[in-house]
């Protein structure tokens, strides 16, 4: 599964590459800083699986998922936050996203990703 993620934390984008790295069937091929980043990336890369941060600069990850979600409907879109609460992830879903989770989470999230593509496009 091609991978592309989104997070204008340096240090979680490396860590969330890094966690990804050890599932043989997934492969990061790019990453962005923002949502128009992200755009371009995904435009360039065609990636399975587009993972974003919903708030970074000059573009968040809802308007991202948007523009995503009609540009790009064979794509898994995954939203993540720091954030937990429930009306979050209620505009990340009703943004795009077939998925969401909360930082914390990633690990347990990466384990279930073929199944949540699988029911995506099933």
């Amino acid at each position: 599964m091609r991978i592309v993620i989104a997070d204008d934390s340096e240090d979680y984008l490396k860590a969330l590459v890094e966690a990804i790295s050890n599932f043989p069937e997934y492969h990061v091929v790019g990453s962005a800083r923002n949502g128009q980043e992200l755009l371009d990336v995904c435009a360039s890369t065609q990636p399975d699986v587009a993972m974003t941060d919903l708030q970074m600069p000059k573009m968040d990850g809802l308007e991202a998922l948007r523009r995503l979600s009609g540009q790009f409907p064979k794509t898994l879109l995954v939203a993540f936050s720091v954030w937990s609460n429930s009306p979050i992830e209620k505009d990340a879903i009703s943004a795009g996203a077939h998925v969401f989770f909360t930082k914390d989470q990633a690990l347990a999230f990466l384990s279930t990703l073929c199944q949540h593509y699988e029911r995506a496009f099933s």
